[in-house]
This record gives C-alpha cells, structure tokens and sequence, in this order.
C-alpha cells in the first residue's frame, strides 16, 4: 500500500477506527494483513478489485431490494479489504449471539407450549402476537423435536462509537444471508488467496457441517441419508 493511500485515510471524531488504536498504530490484527499488501501499490489492488466484481458477476450473484418479482436484481457489492476482528472479540460476539439464539428459542417455546409465561404475565403483550400473522394457532401445543423451534438465527450487529457492538436486529425466517457469507468468504479468498492461508481465519464450514447433520437428524424417516430439500418460493426470492 503506497504512502498516499494511508495519507487518505480518514481520521475523525465521533466514531470507532477499525484500522487504527487511539494512540494512531495499527491494530495488531489487522497488522499481517496490512503488511501483506502495503507494497502493493493503488494498481496491484485495483487489479484484485477487478477480480472480485469479476468472480461475482461471472457466480451470477445479484440482490433484489425488494425480493419481489418482477422487480430490477442489482449485482452484489462486495467491499475489497476484509473486515477483520480479533479472535478474542469474535469469541465475546459469538458467545452472546448464543445466548440470544437460546432466548429467543425459549421465547417461542413459552408462546407456543401450554405455560405461556410471558403471555399469561404481560412481558409480552398479548395483541402482538395473536395479531401476528406469522403466528401459527393451529401449532399451539405443537413441540418440534428436541424442542427446537428457532433453526436458522443471524443478527445485524453495529459498532458504537466507544467500540461496544450493538445488535440492531434480529433475523429468523429467509436464510439468504447464509448464502451472502459463503459467496463473500469464497471471493475474497479467491481475491486474496497468497495472505488467507497464514491469517488464521475463523473457518465457516463448521457451521453448514453442523447445520446439515441437524437436519439429517431431525428428518422423520430415520435414514442414516434422507432427502433433504429447501422451498423457495422462485430464484428471485431471497427466502
């Protein structure tokens, strides 16, 4: 990276620098990164941006806004630099994402089993879920296998000013953006294959591991292999 490219960094007031510690250094995580392509120069990265819009247009990857059809697909915008946290801040992020996924678990099983704790003392206004249409009556008293009723569970996470993440929204139903992570990791390992092998990145094959042997797990017909199949409602759907 030449002088003139960290010379346009912008410094400021009033939010958190991924790249930068208060006293101006670059965070340690970020430093093997940083000294990989620090020699590169504006051209070399312009060149691996290329790629990476290459690599998607060439996968097909676009995004509907409104996941209507009918509607105008726009190719998916992927940022070159990755995004890149320490292991220790990733193992804060990822045990409290856990527990938010168990609450959330926890809260549908209450709604949906005979207590209804929540309901029955007004932690939850009643009208909110039984003017839901999402709200399934017919399934009430209705418990899954293993008492699992939340399967797929992303939260949009935010940095504060002070460095604390925030937790915007949670997301339960389309699990598009799984495929949205895969497709990123896959590109941007692609775009900067010569650093990946020696960052020590969080693999993500743990996770599509660990979600196809629960569904194996979970299907009726006992198969040591069963049918697997995933309904969409059409390729311009992001559910």
């Amino acid at each position: 990276m030449d002088v003139g490219l960290l010379a346009r960094y912008p410094h400021g007031q009033g939010y958190f620098d991924e790249l930068h510690s208060p006293d101006g250094m670059i965070r340690p995580h970020w430093q093997s990164f940083i000294n990989h392509i620090e020699g590169q120069g504006n051209q070399e990265l312009g060149e691996r941006l290329n790629q990476t819009r290459r690599i998607l247009r060439n996968h097909g990857v676009t995004y509907n806004v409104s996941a209507q059809s009918g509607t105008a697909e726009r190719p998916w915008e992927l940022d070159l630099l990755p995004f890149i946290i320490s292991g220790d801040e990733w193992s804060q992020i990822e045990r409290g994402v856990i527990q938010r996924a168990h609450l959330h678990n926890q809260i549908l099983n209450d709604i949906y089993s005979a207590p209804q704790y929540l309901l029955r003392n007004g932690l939850i206004p009643p009208a909110l879920i039984f003017s839901n249409p999402n709200f399934l009556r017919c399934c009430r008293g209705v418990r899954p296998p293993e008492g699992i009723y939340l399967h797929l569970h992303a939260v949009d996470l935010a940095r504060a000013p002070d460095g604390q993440w925030w937790v915007l929204d949670d997301r339960m139903q389309s699990p598009s953006g799984v495929g949205y992570a895969l497709e990123n990791r896959t590109v941007t390992g692609r775009t900067f294959q010569d650093v990946f092998s020696n960052l020590n990145i969080e693999r993500l094959n743990q996770f599509f591991l660990a979600f196809q042997q629960t569904v194996m797990r979970l299907s009726p017909s006992g198969s040591a292999w069963p049918r697997i199949v995933m309904l969409t409602s059409g390729y311009q759907s992001a559910a």
